[in-house]
């Protein structure tokens, strides 16, 4: 109780080191606080530029200016990170293709439709005739849509009852256009059928 009857609230010595303790404490935090916003620039312009140049820029614009270099980045920097332009593009693109979606072959990917029996590119067989029915059948399908027959066992009854019959889908002869060569019906290539 001695000693603190000695300290006296006028002790200069007393105080001059309190403000030297909390000078080094508010610079060591003041330092940190810098360093972390640098960090976290750099950070964040990694999430929203591509380029190394931008990453370090923007850091060293908060490093150069603290405070004023942050607001300064948060005034240019994109609205969205990269990801989320990316996620946001895929679903355009993923929505576009719902709207505008086109039938590929199976076997080459050109572009098809729904009538096509064989790929007029690499002659796939892309459908053919259900054995009970007779309406053309997607190859992948196990069984007709139209009269529900099994397609295993459609085509064992149809090989059983006699002689397979290959369809064949008839091609007209065209007029040439101007400068082109006329195919007869027997120079025109039949696709191939598997069964």
């Amino acid at each position: 109780m001695s000693n603190f009857a000695n300290f006296a609230v006028t002790d200069t010595e007393f105080w001059i080191r309190s403000l030297i303790i909390a000078g080094v404490v508010i610079g060591i935090y003041l330092v940190a606080l810098w360093g972390a916003m640098i960090l976290w620039t750099y950070r964040d312009a990694q999430s929203r530029y591509e380029s190394r140049q931008v990453w370090v820029g923007a850091a060293a614009l908060v490093g150069l200016f603290n405070l004023p270099g942050m607001l300064l980045y948060f005034a240019i920097r994109p609205q969205e990170p990269l990801i989320e332009r990316f996620n946001r593009q895929l679903e355009a693109e993923a929505f576009l293709g719902e709207i505008f979606k086109q039938d590929v072959c199976t076997q080459c990917n050109a572009p098809i439709t729904d009538s096509f029996v064989a790929c007029p590119y690499c002659r796939a067989v892309l459908q053919e005739p259900c054995a009970s029915c007779d309406r053309n059948l997607r190859a992948a399908w196990t069984i007709c849509p139209y009269c529900t027959a099994d397609r295993g066992q459609a085509a064992a009854a149809v090989a059983a009852s006699g002689p397979s019959r290959t369809p064949v889908p008839s091609v007209a002869a065209r007029r040439p256009a101007t400068g082109g060569v006329s195919l007869t019906q027997t120079q025109v290539k039949k696709p191939v059928h598997v069964s």
